[in-house]
């Protein structure tokens, strides 16, 4: 798969795009690319990730588990 576009639209590879991010090698610079990783996230069903890069304040309410079964059934 890492040889596709990357879900979040910008046309660059998955691997030179949200990949690095998702993957904990960098770290998003700017708003934008925080959302569009963790929409990249959703798409790829990379659930630690969109739990990691929530807000300390508010990641104990996130269900590991409702978010894996919303990403798989979302299309």
């Amino acid at each position: 798969m890492a040889d596709k576009n990357c879900p979040c639209g910008s046309g660059e590879k998955y691997e030179n795009c949200c990949g690095p991010f998702i993957e904990g090698k960098a770290y998003p610079s700017t708003a934008e690319k925080l959302m569009r990783s963790r929409y990249t996230a959703y798409a790829r069903e990379k659930i630690p990730y969109i739990i990691e890069s929530h807000g300390p304040e508010g990641r104990d309410q996130i269900s590991e588990e409702e978010t894996r079964k919303w990403a798989a059934e979302s299309k």
